[in-house]
């Protein structure tokens, strides 16, 4: 259903948001660590958002609507489009959102904090090497004297 190898367009804030979590959730850890505990304990935490875009979501949403089935869809984002679908419902049950349309509803209820990252431990792993390779790539260029 998403576009293989489209950017995402969240990518820093979500990196940003998970390397959060992991950090206080390695500074919580109880030694020796247990990185596979960690990194299953980090995707479940709550995240501040869902981290998907409005346009993606509003139509998985609407698809959703029409009665269409996520059984193509991997686990973990089936499970965070059917949270998204549920609180849409719930919006479109109060009176002061009963004029807005669904891509509206839809963009709110992304930006509402989200109960987990909807991503798999091994993903956590992969997302969590790169910020950190790039985190130690960015102190190497700075320690370099021509540069300043």
């Amino acid at each position: 259903m998403g576009k293989q190898g489209s950017e995402f367009e969240f990518k820093q804030e979500r990196d940003n948001d998970l390397m959060n979590v992991y950090r206080l959730a390695m500074k919580n850890a109880k030694y020796p660590v247990n990185l596979t505990e960690i990194l299953t304990r980090v995707v479940n935490s709550p995240s501040k958002r869902f981290w998907v875009s409005s346009e993606r979501a509003s139509n998985v949403i609407s698809e959703m609507y029409a009665g269409k089935d996520l059984a193509g869809m991997k686990q973990n984002k089936r499970l965070m489009f059917r949270e998204i679908f549920r609180r849409v419902k719930q919006l479109q049950q109060l009176s002061q959102y009963k004029n807005y349309r669904l891509s509206e509803l839809v963009s709110i209820v992304i930006e509402q904090p989200a109960p987990r990252f909807y991503i798999t431990a091994d993903s956590a792993k992969i997302i969590i090497h790169h910020i950190k390779k790039r985190e130690c790539y960015k102190q190497r260029l700075q320690r370099l004297p021509f540069l300043h």
